[in-house]
């Protein structure tokens, strides 16, 4: 089997089972969430400024020289973020930034269903796969259903521009018209989705990587230390917050000081996934040792969605200390005019918007990852039923398994993402240095109300997986 054909790829890839469909139509959906966030921003970076504005500036440059500047704008009647050109490359960023939920979510999806895939991936090996067949497949399985997504971006687009650009008031509309420019865009963005399911898929592990001889598991993970955790996130917010008094030449370490805060997001969610208090027999109630046994078995999920919601958080913080800071300003501080003051807390206002959306396909992965977990453990469960355990116990299991993975991350990160401006509020004994306290509470409080909502949606599953059946399953 080391010369694959083309259409045995395409047999060996195609959906067999209702795990497999249900991987190939959320890891569609999820790259095509990923392809219209990045055609958003397209379109917002190539707005084009033909109508005259009316207003011309008169400077003189270095050597002099009187320059006159004719202003000009958008057509379109566009919300201010997109009508002023400075703004743009904020909005654009933004826009970026909300493909990084659909691409956790497309990451949990190609875990679906991984209990059947090693066992046919030890079949197909037992049959004289090679380990590079193995990742030739998955990556063409993923590259298909990537490339799928790529399809739709383009009608979820237009669908999207109609409720954000058209169905909206001259002078609030999100999204700018039509542009040629993106007729051009779109294709990219199927070629760079497909290249990027290719090499998302051949990198997934495998049997080859997770299993030894005779399907052994290979050693257990172990937990970051404590130290690990505490250097990361201490390295990461010094970097964020130097690159951030620099910008815009700060634009590096502020990158890599993110980047280092998500590590030590991920590392104190594997630490407390692994070793936190409740994870121990006699560590709390069956509901809490339930639930920490499951985390651990959904590690890979819980620790990507968590970093995701920590970015959430963040959003909700700054973007609640900033209304504080606007509503009660400290002393000494601006004061601004109605008009400025709506300008502001709409921006606000549509920043914590596309963390709430984040947020919602995150918990959206959660749930897949958890309704995964209980198709591939029905026996463990099954086990856990026949010795008295009831149903509702098992719900209330999910239910923990989601707000330790969700409500943690969110709160945190929007408590710090409140500190920059909320310390100086609280200096000057402003009210609004409350507003990331509240916002924390209310972020907790929502997440964790979901979170329950989703554990409930999922009861059907844990009774289906409860059943005494299967106790026979391999």
């Amino acid at each position: 089997m080391s010369a694959l054909t083309r259409e045995g790829v395409r047999a060996l890839t195609s959906a067999r089972s209702h795990s497999d469909r249900v991987r190939e139509r959320t890891t569609t959906a999820a790259a095509a969430g990923i392809g219209v966030a990045l055609l958003t921003a397209v379109a917002v970076l190539t707005v084009h400024d033909t109508v005259l504005t009316g207003v011309t500036t008169y400077y003189r440059d270095a050597d002099g020289r009187q320059v006159v500047e004719v202003g000009r704008g958008p057509v379109g009647g566009l919300a201010p973020f997109l009508d002023q050109p400075g703004l743009r490359p904020g909005t654009a960023i933004a826009a970026v930034l909300l493909a990084a939920p659909f691409l956790a979510l497309a990451v949990q999806a190609l875990r679906t269903g991984g209990v059947l895939e090693q066992r046919r991936e030890r079949q197909l090996s037992l049959a004289g796969a090679a380990p590079g067949d193995l990742r030739r497949l998955r990556a063409a399985r993923t590259a298909a259903a990537f490339t799928r997504g790529g399809f739709w971006i383009a009608p979820a687009y237009l669908l999207l521009w109609l409720l954000l650009g058209v169905a909206l008031p001259p002078g609030t509309r999100l999204l700018p018209r039509l542009q040629p420019e993106l007729l051009v865009a779109w294709p990219a963005l199927v070629l760079l989705l497909r290249w990027s399911g290719a090499a998302l898929g051949a990198s997934a592990p495998g049997t080859e990587r997770t299993r030894g001889p005779l399907g052994a598991a290979v050693t257990a993970p172990s937990a970051p230390s404590r130290a690990h955790v505490a250097g990361l996130l201490a390295l990461g917010l010094v970097l964020v917050a130097g690159g951030w008094w620099w910008l815009p030449l700060g634009i590096v370490p502020l990158a890599a000081g993110a980047a280092l805060v998500l590590l030590a997001v991920r590392a104190a969610t594997r630490r407390s996934a692994l070793t936190g208090p409740r994870s121990r027999a006699g560590g709390g109630t069956a509901v809490s040792v339930l639930a920490a046994a499951q985390r651990r078995g959904g590690l890979a999920a819980a620790t990507g969605t968590s970093a995701v919601l920590f970015v959430c958080g963040l959003s909700f913080g700054y973007t609640s200390a900033m209304a504080g800071s606007l509503l009660f300003p400290p002393r000494g501080g601006t004061e601004y005019d109605s008009e400025r003051l709506t300008f502001y807390l709409s921006g606000a206002g549509l920043a914590a918007a596309v963390g709430a959306v984040a947020a919602a396909v995150a918990l959206v992965s959660l749930l897949l990852g958890l309704t995964d977990h209980l198709a591939g453990t029905r026996r463990a469960v099954a086990s856990t039923a026949a010795l008295g355990v009831p149903v509702r116990t098992l719900v209330a299991v999910q239910a923990r398994c989601l707000t330790s993975s969700a409500v943690p991350p969110v709160v945190a990160g929007t408590l710090i993402g409140g500190l920059p401006l909320g310390i100086g509020l609280l200096v000057t004994s402003s009210p609004g240095s409350l507003a990331p306290l509240l916002a924390a509470l209310t972020a907790g409080l929502v997440v964790a109300l979901a979170c329950r909502s989703l554990a409930r949606a999922l009861s059907g599953r844990v009774r289906a997986a409860s059943a005494l059946e299967n106790l026979r399953v391999p």
